[in-house]
């Protein structure tokens, strides 16, 4: 589609005005914001590191950097096909999909136990950081807000990433949000409207601005309990806007997609397009419908003035109203920046309009941020909102919002007050920034306003002179991007995400609060693994920030960390770190340019160039990919590395130059060369790829068994056949066999290699999962789910028995093991034989019996209190014969020392040395000794060799002892 979408609003019942624009094709760099340098001084001050900055937003580049991701936009087939993946894994585990109910556990945490994850947040935060510090809370970006028509306790929100969201408690300081769409197949968010009664919910998918899953229509009847079939609307893959008109007694719908505008008269049953072209999609135009949208025509004269717009959004008052705003981006110059062009208006139902001319209006309380009325500022095709007041018979009050800020206006536009501030300065209360949505509420007598933004729900009750963002608790609508923890006991609690729009989140503590730390875009984030030395955070365009004082639960806490790093950066800022177990110093991280990887080993302090495009084996023209996990590390050493380039993959066992390069497409069948999203070594031999295409039947899980020589493809049965963001082993398992796969609806596993994969867990929502986190000391998985949060699940606890294939009668410190599981308890017993020592701990000493076998049972609880028991048979074989045979000198000298004794060593015996006429200088209970000689002409060694069956043999061997030499004191001299 190429960027085109065309938004449409319903205006009236019978008359039906549709804007149709450009919405958001692109954007330039925007005058209210500053590209700042890092400061060259490791000053903590967050002005100087550019906390403050809008730049960490750029909604723009962030859209690019996702098409870039996938291909570009994901097509119809690929969101039929997530679809149907999605009703797959239900149907074959309905038990792993309980939608949630007010007041069920699985609202927030699940019950502990090993099968269910536990949602972790966030729920909240006691503060958000932006240079400045505020005590408020924020969810994830809002599309629409949709609250009931009579009762206020009612409101449904629709996010983004994060699907439909309903409280029947809105009055209540703290109201309990339900999420209804976790298990339909899609969370992306399109827009929303009710039927002609509040319980029929229309529900389009899509999100404008996000390369999702979306072009299809829901309908749920019984306030979205339930939902029926997903109806496809042609081959559109976004529903920017659905519209009802019920003047009939029955509802039609509208729906404004990417490839047109879909009409329905049986209340979404059925679509038909009723148009899929108005003109030039650069430029917007209007249409009307005098027939509820079944033909459209333009409007006559081309409203007059209104032209040389694009994305507008058009909004009235109530159905009928004559009084009717369009609210409309400029058209792009040749660097695509999206100016605000203006706000219009229509006096008689959208046929002509006035240019209001509010560019150059200062409004009353103007401000740095907000100088004049040109709020949409540079990202006029992505932050828009208008609302005109429907108790307002004279339409005169109208509400905006755009980047930073929102204002009011009660005189039709003439004047302008700003009501909020995106940093809550100026003496303007806070509100988030970026405006996509509002609604306005008479429910229960009172006057409500919703303004809906990427900080989420914002509401005031006295006409937009105060906010209230305290609804935003319980709403887990964020979308990380990245997750990350503190591995050391007892602080394994802290929880660090980068997350779209809501920046660098931390929790310190069990509770589901997260603070903000930074703002805009956080991407990358990383904590040493081996202990608490160093956290990393990165912001767009290569900019990192270190921590040496964890946890990072304050801005002032933040360093910049750039010497060193040069190239061009990408908007995604890639960070990773070291394995546990290859780097004890914690110190070790990586971070990525175009084209260039960088190796730090002194946290952050400074940079390493280990990659350059053009040199060490790496071709000129083969950049590194701007994915989210391009690095893998080896669990063994910081030698063995894999780094994923665009259309290339390089191996390096000297932990940079020289690399190998390879081309995986050449290598695996069905490999796609673009797609390639992780990479995780098992030891230095055994290598894991995954693939995030979006190709239907490509190959999306491979594997090498000898460093990176050769590669194959495992069955991958039971995996979906949908992008993998990323796979993690579990090296809780030494055969490095089982792993965990990202999906775009949850997480898999696998204990073969990739051989068979199975769903993981009970409750996950069935959305994008971005990263996995696994805690190296810690038997649990915590992942990022775009849209919805922070996501732990602990793992099984592992009673695999580890010891030797036989033993022999009577063999006494004979080991067996478990895997280390960090809270987890053990208890082992044992028949035909005896534990000698660790009963109840991983490893295992005990003695073999003299019959035929032995049998170890152990039983492994985890923390969540799930158990795991296992038992092994050891075949027991017969002891040998003891052989007392002594090998030692026929012959020694008197006083002579270090002479060694022995008999053959074996299995299970025991030995009791002695000495006659000389002495034994070792311990005389193995299998040799060493001894001095005595004075006398000879001696006697002698011992007893026990087996595992008690049977004994003595040996003798008698040694000669000859006179030592006269000592010799000639003195030699020149």
């Amino acid at each position: 589609m190429g960027g085109r979408m065309r938004f449409m609003k319903h205006l009236s019942r019978g008359l039906v005005l549709l804007m149709l624009a450009l919405a958001v094709p692109g954007l330039a760099q925007d005058s209210q914001r500053s590209q700042p340098v890092p400061p060259e001084d490791g000053s903590t001050d967050p002005r100087s590191l550019g906390i403050r900055e809008r730049d960490d937003n750029d909604a723009w580049e962030r859209r690019e950097w996702l098409r870039e991701r996938f291909g570009g936009e994901l097509d119809k087939d690929f969101s039929q096909r997530v679809l149907k993946e999605a009703a797959k894994e239900r149907s074959r585990h309905p038990g792993h999909f309980v939608p949630a109910t007010k007041g069920s556990a699985s609202l927030l945490t699940l019950a502990p136990a090993t099968s269910a994850w536990s949602n972790l947040g966030p729920t909240s935060s006691n503060k958000i950081q932006n240079f400045y510090t505020l005590h408020k809370v924020n969810s994830g970006r809002l599309r629409a807000i949709l609250p009931h028509p009579t009762d206020p306790n009612t409101v449904y929100v629709l996010a983004a990433g994060g699907g439909l969201w309903k409280t029947t408690d809105f009055l209540d300081a703290e109201p309990q949000w339900v999420p209804k769409t976790d298990f339909v197949g899609s969370t992306n968010g399109g827009s929303v409207s009710f039927g002609q009664s509040p319980t029929t919910l229309y529900l389009g998918t899509g999100d404008p601005f996000e390369v999702g899953v979306g072009g299809f229509v829901l309908t749920s009847t019984d306030g979205g309990d339930t939902w029926g079939a997903p109806i496809a609307l042609g081959s559109a893959n976004k529903v920017l806007d659905l519209k009802v008109d019920s003047s009939l007694g029955h509802d039609i719908l509208l729906a404004g997609t990417n490839t047109g505008l879909f009409r329905s008269q049986d209340g979404g049953l059925a679509v038909a397009t009723t148009q899929d072209s108005f003109g030039d999609d650069l430029v917007a135009s209007m249409h009307l419908s005098t027939d509820r949208g079944a033909t459209w025509s333009p409007i006559p004269n081309a409203g007059n003035v209104f032209s040389g717009a694009s994305r507008t959004t058009v909004a009235s008052g109530k159905p009928g109203d004559s009084v009717v705003y369009a609210f409309a981006a400029g058209v792009p110059d040749a660097n695509l920046n999206y100016p605000q062009l203006d706000l219009f208006r229509s006096s008689d139902g959208g046929l002509n309009w006035v240019a209001l001319q509010i560019n150059g209006i200062v409004p009353t309380g103007a401000n740095p941020d907000a100088p004049d009325m040109r709020i949409l500022g540079g990202q006029a095709w992505y932050n828009q909102m208008i609302l005109v007041d429907p108790t307002d018979p004279t339409g005169n009050t109208v509400y905006l919002g755009g980047q930073l800020s929102s204002a009011k206006s009660i005189d039709g536009g003439a004047s302008w007050t700003i009501l909020t501030d995106w940093l809550g300065q100026f003496g303007l209360p806070y509100a988030h920034a970026d405006f996509h949505g509002a609604a306005f509420s008479t429910g229960g007598g009172v006057h409500r306003l919703f303004f809906g933004n990427d900080g989420g729900l914002f509401v005031s009750t006295d006409e937009g002179l105060t906010w209230d963002d305290s609804k935003n608790r319980g709403l887990v609508t964020h979308q990380p991007y990245t997750i990350t923890s503190n591995p050391i006991v007892g602080d394994v609690d802290s929880v660090m995400m980068g997350l779209q729009d809501n920046g660098t989140l931390v929790r310190v503590g069990s509770s589901s609060v997260f603070d903000q730390t930074l703002g805009g875009d956080g991407l990358g984030v990383t904590w040493s693994q081996a202990n608490d030395a160093v956290s990393m955070t990165s912001l767009p365009f290569g900019r990192i920030l270190r921590c040496i004082a964890n946890p990072p639960d304050d801005q002032s806490k933040w360093l910049s960390s750039f010497t060193g790093l040069f190239d061009s950066p990408s908007f995604f800022t890639l960070l990773d770190n070291a394995q546990a177990s290859a780097d004890p110093t914690g110190l070790v991280f990586y971070t990525t340019r175009i084209n260039s990887v960088f190796q730090t080993s002194d946290g952050g302090a400074s940079w390493t160039p280990i990659l350059v495009s053009g040199s060490g084996g790496v071709s000129a023209d083969r950049g590194v990919r701007r994915g989210l996990f391009m690095i893998g590390t080896s669990p063994i050493d910081t030698q063995h590395l894999a780094v994923i380039g665009n259309t290339r993959f390089w191996i390096s066992s000297t932990g940079g130059p020289p690399w190998i390069e390879l081309n995986l497409a050449d290598l695996i069948p069905g490999w796609q060369e673009r797609g390639t999203s992780s990479a995780e070594w098992a030891n230095n031999d055994l290598l894991y790829v995954s693939s995030e295409t979006p190709v239907a039947g490509a190959t999306r899980f491979a594997k090498s068994s000898d460093g990176g020589a050769t590669w194959t493809a495992p069955a991958n049965a039971g995996l979906p056949d949908l992008p993998l963001a990323r796979i993690r082993v579990d090296y809780r398992d030494a055969t490095g066999q089982t792993l965990y796969a990202a999906t775009w609806i949850g997480v898999y596993r696998t204990t073969d290699g990739g051989e068979t994969w199975s769903h993981l867990g009970i409750g996950l929502p069935q959305v994008p999962i971005q990263d996995i986190y696994l805690a190296p000391r810690s038997a649990y998985l915590r992942v990022a789910a775009y849209g919805r949060g922070a996501w732990e699940l602990t793992l099984p606890p592992d009673a695999t028995i580890t010891t030797v294939a036989s033993a022999v009668q009577g063999q006494q410190d004979i080991l067996a093991s478990a895997p280390a599981q960090p809270g987890a308890s053990y208890s082992w017993n044992i028949t035909g034989g005896s534990i000698l020592s660790g009963r109840y701990d991983p490893t295992l000493t005990y003695a073999a019996g003299t019959g035929a076998s032995l049998t170890l049972s152990l039983t492994v609880t985890n923390g969540a209190g799930e158990t795991a028991s296992s038992s092994l048979v050891v075949p027991i074989t017969a002891a040998p014969p003891p052989d007392a045979t002594i090998t030692a000198p026929a012959a020694t000298t008197q006083g002579a020392s270090g002479l060694v004794a022995s008999v053959p060593a074996q299995i299970a015996a025991t030995y009791a040395w002695s000495i006659v006429d000389g002495r034994i200088t070792s311990p005389s209970n193995g299998s040799s000794i060493t001894f001095a000689a005595g004075m006398q002409p000879s001696l006697l060694l002698r011992v007893i060799v026990t087996n595992g069956v008690g049977k004994q043999r003595v040996g003798l061997k008698r040694v000669d002892v000859l006179p030592a030499p006269p000592p010799d004191a000639t003195i030699t001299a020149d």
